[in-house]
């Protein structure tokens, strides 16, 4: 079952954030969830996300979590650049 936890200070701290997902939605639901109200009804633009291998395919298991990494990506914050918000644990 995938992991997905927060990009959030270090390892150790990121880790105490993760939950199971089952589909993509989970992933995004979590992260809209995190943000607090008024961020949201600030935001003027229609949020995207994606997930890429981190740092790159085949060559993104990290041996300090045993997870294949994939990097979730959303705009939330700047309508044109896309930031880090989390990770996954395998691809969905």
């Amino acid at each position: 079952m995938p992991l997905f936890r927060f990009h959030r200070g270090g390892l150790e701290e990121s880790l105490k954030t993760t939950i199971i997902v089952k589909k993509f939605n989970d992933v995004v639901k979590a992260i809209v969830m995190s943000f607090d109200e008024d961020m949201l009804k600030r935001q003027t633009w229609g949020a995207q996300f994606r997930i890429v291998p981190y740092p790159k395919e085949g060559k993104n298991f990290d041996p300090r979590t045993g997870w294949y990494m994939q990097m979730v990506l959303c705009n939330l914050y700047e309508e044109d650049k896309m930031h880090p918000v989390g990770f996954l644990s395998e691809p969905l």
